[in-house]
């Protein structure tokens, strides 16, 4: 079999789809190869299967949430953004209600709902989607990109690769992008993990799954404070999780994961130094016959207790009227800041977004088109962007989708004028 398009997509993920759905729309003859026997795998599992699809943060602070590449996304941003997103999937059947600290998600509940959207916008306009066609090769014989797969040969003036990272290869993310932007003569900055599960220096295996709410963790390099998010957190196996931590271990990615590092956990950051004291000085009045054991749990998760005393370096069975001023003090310092070492991240496959990608100087932020070969277009997490938690990566892949697949169905009509 042999076919011939104006335009392919490579890759049947969140921002894969846009382009194709939004290039359809313009009127370009579109496929999208998918090497999986679904499209939008990875979409089906992110946020716990709930798709936080965007978030209705200020231009500015979508800009900053990638950190030193975010001015990259202003063109995208500037053209479609948050009520572009859901004005989008709303006409397309999705309705989305919006949650603590600005986040969206389907009404339902369900990741498949973005995808049954994704896959009718796409229906709508005519895209032609092959499953199970993962591209082998790609050339360039003249003016046509050719793409092989195992059971045909596909033809386009215009490819967009959207193939995404390396994170849940699974889900089809292997890689095979950043092979494909080498051949075009492409740089691909480090891949490292981007928001992963940290994995500490201190064992903390007994506390797998205990939540801490509303607690403020800090990143620290040496004595220097990179960044403090208030939130939640996750003890796992070997280190730490949850949304704050994630950021944080992006943060520290970024700054190629100096050795020295740290996470400090404040566990009352509603309470300054002096108000947490005089609580505890309050509880230690009220509860004087206590052991110091039973009063912390005033403080602290019980599950959390033993580890805070060996840190601590006190008996549990002490009454907390035995206490002097120096170990109140100990006790409250280490609540506001109780240390982690930061040995590693968890691996790459299991992180939500990977850091590094296609460096961000050899395309276009108008187009997404690349400066190095003429017809070629990329999208998604395969360029050198990874934002924060709360939907900022998912509506990247959105931006970065529709205006490539804008830009190229305009260069496709064209070409098609010209010819």
């Amino acid at each position: 079999m042999k076919t011939e398009f104006d335009i392919i997509v490579i890759g049947g993920g969140a921002s894969g789809l846009m382009a194709a759905g939004r290039a359809s729309e313009l009127g370009a003859r579109v496929a999208v190869l998918e090497k999986k026997h679904k499209p939008g795998l990875k979409l089906g599992i992110t946020g716990k299967g709930r798709c936080n699809i965007c978030n209705d943060a200020p231009l500015e602070d979508s800009i900053d949430a990638f950190g030193r590449n975010g001015k990259f996304l202003y063109n995208c941003f500037g053209h479609f953004h948050t009520a572009e997103t859901l004005a989008l999937f709303e006409s397309y059947g999705l309705k989305c209600k919006r949650e603590r600290g600005g986040r969206y998600f389907p009404i339902d509940d369900s990741a498949h709902s973005v995808r049954d959207a994704l896959m009718k916008f796409n229906r709508m306009h005519g895209t032609s989607i092959f499953l199970n066609h993962a591209v082998k090769r790609i050339h360039k014989s003249g003016n046509l990109f050719v793409c092989q797969t195992a059971d045909a040969t596909f033809s386009a003036p215009i490819a967009i690769i959207s193939t995404g990272g390396l994170s849940y290869p699974g889900t089809g993310s292997e890689g095979d992008g950043y092979r494909f932007a080498k051949q075009f003569g492409h740089t691909v900055t480090p891949l490292k993990p981007g928001l992963a599960a940290v994995i500490t220096e201190e064992p903390v295996s007994e506390l797998e799954g205990l939540s801490l709410r509303q607690v403020a963790a800090t990143l620290l390099v040496g004595e220097r404070k990179i960044n403090t998010l208030q939130g939640d957190a996750l003890f796992t196996t070997s280190g730490l999780s949850g949304p704050i931590i994630l950021t944080l271990s992006l943060q520290w990615a970024r700054l190629a994961t100096p050795p020295d590092a740290a996470i400090s956990i404040d566990w009352k950051p509603a309470l300054d130094f002096e108000k947490l004291a005089a609580r505890l000085d309050r509880d230690i009045l009220q509860n004087s016959k206590k052991s110091l054991n039973n009063n912390l749990r005033l403080l602290l998760p019980s599950r959390f207790i033993p580890i805070f005393l060996s840190r601590l370096d006190l008996p549990p069975e002490k009454a907390v009227a035995q206490l002097n001023r120096a170990e109140r003090i100990r006790i409250v310092s280490l609540l506001k800041a109780f240390r982690f070492r930061i040995k590693s991240h968890e691996p790459i496959e299991t992180a939500i977004v990977t850091e590094g990608g296609i460096r961000l100087s050899e395309i276009d932020p108008k187009t997404l088109a690349s400066k190095r070969v003429p017809g070629l277009h990329f999208t998604g997490e395969i360029l050198d962007l990874a934002g924060e938690t709360g939907g900022f990566n998912l509506q990247m892949s959105w931006s970065t989708g529709y205006v490539a697949g804008e830009a190229a169905a305009k260069a496709s009509a064209l070409l098609r004028d010209a010819s």
